[in-house]
């Protein structure tokens, strides 16, 4: 595999050319550099790509913690958008498992 950076965009397109593993890979490039002092911006979009891309590689807890950090960023900067996503990839999660 090539060495791969992240760059705005090229996660989203890994993970919609269905390269899941790059895109966790490359979202969580993205969400460093967000997190990072002095970062301006927020992680929302990057977040709901990232529990989806988790979903897709089976990495179901980290999918759960990205969809209870963006549920959080939503409720706090009024994000419609990310909080549905959210909570549509918690439903997936717990469906996926057999649960409630």
């Amino acid at each position: 595999m090539a060495p791969w950076t992240a760059t705005p965009g090229s996660a989203p397109a890994a993970w919609l050319l269905d390269e899941s593993e790059l895109a966790v890979r490359l979202l969580r490039e993205s969400l460093s550099r967000l997190r990072a002092p002095g970062a301006r911006g927020n992680s929302g979009a990057t977040l709901s790509a990232l529990q989806w891309a988790c979903i897709d590689t089976g990495r179901w807890d980290e999918a759960l913690a990205a969809s209870r950090e963006a549920a959080d960023l939503a409720s706090a900067y009024k994000m419609e958008a990310v909080a549905a996503s959210a909570s549509l990839a918690t439903a997936t999660v717990l469906a996926m498992r057999g649960g409630p």
